[in-house]
């Protein structure tokens, strides 16, 4: 039995966003304190933020090897920073031990590449976010930079612009960027366990096949 094919999730529920959802409630919160990130004096800020990968550390995922290294600090400010991108970059290689995986997409832009999403939750300034990461796909490694810090009230309640765009029809789908995050974060953060069957693998959040496929033979 195909358990991700569409009609499979119509009837049983979307395990795979609801499965996500939990670990991301469920995992543990770190504080980041305002100010985390220090720039040092005489130095800019990529080359202070780089003094802070000294070496890069990877991690075993679903979709394979994720590096975080000196060019995830060139790619994170590359696209923008503020304050809060900065202070979640001293202990980004030790937090993304908490990072779920949201979902793999072809680049919108029309390169051969693919990008896996991830996102962890952190305390900052007294709310609740979700780091927002994406993995670049390069040959046998994937290399990882932080795109946004949202906060995770504002793309439930859609109280912005921004917030808006992501709450799309279902079958629609935006062509990339902050538009794109939203919405893969939005689909996750909006699913209602009600909907979903309870008939799945607490480790894993799969459906457990045996079980279905005996209750069906039953009906």
């Amino acid at each position: 039995m195909q358990v991700r094919t569409p009609n499979f999730m119509r009837w049983f529920g979307d395990w795979v966003r609801a499965w996500q959802k939990q670990k991301l409630e469920q995992t543990k919160v770190k504080i980041i304190s305002k100010g985390a990130f220090k720039k040092v004096d005489g130095l800019t800020v990529q080359k202070s933020a780089e003094r802070l990968f000294p070496k890069p550390k990877t991690y075993k995922t679903t979709v394979g090897n994720i590096i975080i290294d000196l060019r995830s600090v060139k790619d994170t400010l590359a696209h923008g920073y503020g304050q809060k991108k900065l202070d979640i970059l001293p202990s980004l290689q030790d937090d993304f031990e908490n990072a779920v995986y949201l979902s793999s997409e072809k680049d919108f832009s029309g390169k051969e590449q693919i990008n896996h999403y991830f996102a962890y939750p952190i305390e900052y300034d007294g709310k609740r976010n979700l780091v927002f990461c994406r993995a670049i796909q390069d040959v046998n490694k994937n290399r990882l930079y932080v795109h946004e810090v949202f906060v995770e009230d504002e793309i439930k309640n859609k109280s912005n612009t921004l917030q808006t765009a992501a709450h799309l029809p279902e079958d629609s789908k935006p062509h990339g960027g902050i538009a794109l995050y939203l919405k893969i974060l939005d689909d996750v953060l909006s699913v209602n366990p009600d909907e979903v069957s309870k008939v799945i693998d607490p480790d894993t959040g799969e459906p457990m096949i045996d079980i279905i496929d005996l209750k069906v033979s039953q009906l």
